[in-house]
């Protein structure tokens, strides 16, 4: 910025050293891949006779299915892949914070990983499990469907049935010490369309034509007539209700619903940004998850959800929906226009019973499928080639090809392609990477 004025430009190697002697840094603290600069930051401040501070190196933080480079990163939202910084998929703090992480979660995260100097890729899981033990206490739970299916109940003012029950918040709670709401059952409600399907069979518990089902906290319901549009898409389903169906036995199935006065809320669920858990820096783009942002606009959830004003909840709220994960409410809502926003921050640790089959995927989603299960595949093969690799012919092939000139017995390389020796440091970094091949190709040959 100052042009002509200054006729040396320094380089990290130069302003790095020198910028933490002058500010009096007392350890500075950076990744393994600035250890071979360890040299020369200390060459400079030994001859600028400058205060040196003592230097650590440690691994990079890399979690599955998320890359951190900022060159990455930014690349995708220059190509609208990302709305912004703040994205819920993004691995920053105001992304992590707007899919619904709170700081208590995440800095558990940080103390629980700790610091190593190993390699390693953390489970991203591993995140969402801290986050669902740090919200179960502050986490209302509630009943909401993402893709309603209207059922209607032709005996619904003769039934003999419940039509109101106080729940419990926090169910997990001992009884009488959680407050509770109110859910009432309306002569219309909403199902999920991953709980009905217009054939049965003994392993699904879910509703279909002519079977029982049990309403979650509510009485139980036969599907007596299924209307569908031209295209065969299900627009209503027209059933009864009874307390018992008529043997008397509560039906396995028990599914969620929403009333007809629930609030409909646009529902933003978030899934991993790769379709692989380690990313290729080779083919990155590639393995983007183009489905790790599904937005469902006709949501529903039950009314619980608002406030004694009967106002929206504010943003950054947290709600459990039952059977389907942990919510946060996002910076769109409008609580005076009345428009619901939910990001789904992490599904619920417990799969969904056998007995609810999920929705045909989609084209798209068998296409992702591939692509993981052919990533899998080549990342297999991958490992089984450098299990049959000689360690002595690591630096020999591959990526490695025209860099060396010269090696010792081992194999490690000791001269550059231009006949120069390499430095200690990069000598150091090549008999790392021999031991982790040495140890990758005995426990492949131990096994055969």
């Amino acid at each position: 910025h100052i042009g002509d004025e200054w006729c040396i430009y320094p380089t990290y190697d130069f302003t790095h050293c020198v910028q933490d002697a002058l500010e009096d840094i007392d350890f500075s603290i950076c990744t393994l891949e600035f250890e071979t600069r360890r040299e020369s930051y200390y060459w400079l401040l030994h001859h600028l006779n400058l205060f040196k501070p003592m230097v650590y190196e440690m691994s990079r933080l890399n979690i599955s299915y998320v890359v951190l480079s900022k060159r990455k990163l930014l690349k995708l939202i220059n190509t609208g892949f990302f709305h912004g910084w703040d994205d819920p998929r993004m691995p920053t703090i105001s992304g992590l914070r707007r899919r619904g992480y709170t700081a208590s979660a995440l800095n558990r995260f940080c103390e629980d990983i700790g610091v190593t100097r190993n390699e390693n890729l953390i489970e991203y899981d591993r995140l969402q499990e801290i986050f669902r033990q740090d919200i179960d206490d502050t986490a209302k739970r509630c009943m909401a469907v993402l893709r309603p299916i209207k059922v209607t109940f032709t005996n619904f003012d003769d039934a003999t049935v419940p039509k109101s029950r106080e729940v419990a918040d926090f169910p997990q709670k001992p009884e009488g010490e959680s407050p509770t709401h109110t859910v009432n059952l309306t002569p219309t409600v909403y199902i999920d369309a991953a709980d009905f399907r217009t054939e049965d069979d003994k392993e699904y518990y879910g509703l279909a034509p002519g079977k029982w089902v049990g309403l979650r906290y509510g009485p139980c319901i036969k599907c007596e007539e299924v209307k569908t549009s031209a295209d065969g898409e299900v627009l209503e389903i027209v059933a009864t209700l009874a307390n018992l169906p008529p043997d008397e036995k509560r039906p396995k199935g028990n599914i969620q619903w929403s009333p007809e006065n629930g609030v409909t809320f646009e529902a933003r669920l978030y899934d991993h940004l790769f379709l692989v858990p380690q990313v290729d820096d080779a083919i990155w783009e590639q393995q983007l998850n183009y489905e790790s942002e599904v937005i469902i606009t006709t949501a529903m959830v039950d009314p619980s959800i608002l406030g004694a004003d009967g106002k929206l909840p504010a943003a950054q709220t947290h709600f459990q929906f039952e059977r389907i994960g942990v919510f946060v409410v996002d910076y769109d809502t409008d609580v005076e226009g009345g428009k619901l926003v939910m990001n789904r921050t992490a599904q619920l640790k417990a799969s969904k019973p056998k007995s609810v089959e999920a929705p045909q995927k989609s084209a798209a989603e068998q296409e992702k499928d591939e692509k993981r299960k052919a990533e899998q595949r080549r990342q297999t093969e991958l490992k089984k080639a450098m299990g049959n690799l000689d360690p002595k012919e690591l630096f020999k092939q591959g990526e490695h090809v025209g860099k060396y000139s010269k090696y010792d017995d081992d194999g490690i390389p000791t001269h550059d392609a231009a006949g120069e020796a390499l430095a200690k440091s990069a000598i150091k970094k090549l008999k790392k990477d021999m031991a982790k091949q040495v140890k990758t190709y005995t426990n492949a040959q131990k096994k055969k």
